[in-house]
């Protein structure tokens, strides 16, 4: 672990896992505000006019990753997140930072390398600190830069029987419009071209083994989650029963997960982990083939 400065953030951690290196700054948030393979680019999302800058009553976006919780909310969800938040540094391969934005919620997210496999592994947390029931689920959001495709599985039956009934769901936004051009169906995923995009779009799926992708230039993000359930359905979840979700816009592109629904009773909290890989590719790889190279790493470090 090295704390250092990075890009006009001055108390920023960085953790390595073999050639890969994430990192996240405490000055504000808090944002994973870097995630790369050797000497690469930055795989993750910056706002250029927001980079380095703290402070102020304006909520921004920042970019990178950052944990959110449901349901969504315009007053809440976007309270000012500009100010110096709590780190502490656990070892050389783990940092925890806290922040309360509002007095009856605290965030926590932890930065940690993964015990499998070349990668990372992000804790989304929600404790709740007011005095009455709070229902909520735990969300991670990784913006990552522009220029690639993402990729969500779809759900298909497991027994010949069940081929008959539904074996899927799609769950879409009022902003969401099938006719973007981004959009590509293949049999069992949909690729979504981000530089296609005419404007904002989301979707969200309920996967009983969830994984999320995005290939960028010679580079594969694979984001898998961990729900700590086996018994759980999409009827636990928010946004009409989805555990992942992608969001797209000609800016970037978003890989989020979500916790089940939760009532946390005072001083309870609710999480869950997403594990980040990162693998090499070849730019002029076929998606299917880029598909395999992703079933093939999940099946590895499972």
């Amino acid at each position: 672990m090295e704390r250092l400065p990075y890009q006009g953030w001055q108390d920023c951690y960085q953790i390595e896992s073999g050639d890969c290196r994430m990192i996240a700054t405490a000055d504000v948030g808090p944002r994973v505000v870097h995630l790369s393979k050797g000497n690469g680019i930055n795989l993750l999302k910056l706002f250029e006019a927001q980079v380095g800058k703290t402070g102020g009553d304006q909520w921004r976006v920042y970019g990178g990753h950052r944990v959110w919780y449901a349901p969504e909310d315009l007053v809440d969800s976007y309270i000012p997140d500009n100010l110096p938040v709590r780190a502490e540094v656990i070892s050389p391969k783990e940092v925890v930072f806290k922040v309360c934005l509002k007095p009856e919620v605290e965030k926590t997210l932890i930065m940690r390398v993964a015990n499998k496999g070349t990668g990372f592994e992000l804790v989304n947390q929600v404790r709740n600190l007011g005095g009455e029931v709070l229902r909520t689920a735990s969300w991670g959001i990784t913006s990552l830069a522009p220029g690639g495709v993402g990729f969500m599985p779809l759900s298909k039956a497991s027994t010949p029987e069940e081929t008959l009934c539904a074996s899927g769901r799609l769950n879409t936004w009022d902003y969401t419009d099938f006719s973007d051009p981004a959009y590509v169906w293949q049999s069992g995923w949909v690729e979504l071209h981000q530089v296609r995009a005419h404007s904002k779009q989301k979707l969200g799926t309920f996967l009983p083994k969830p994984w999320l992708a995005y290939r960028l230039e010679n580079n594969l993000v694979i984001k898998t989650f961990d729900f700590l359930s086996d018994s759980i359905s999409a009827a636990d979840f928010p946004d009409q029963g989805s555990n992942v979700e992608v969001y797209f816009d000609p800016f970037l592109l978003e890989l989020e997960g979500l916790s089940p629904w939760t009532d946390l009773e005072p001083g309870e909290s609710v999480s869950h982990i997403e594990r980040l890989h990162i693998l090499s590719i070849d730019p002029v790889w076929s998606n299917e083939k880029v598909i395999e190279l992703v079933k093939d790493s999940i099946t590895s470090v499972s």
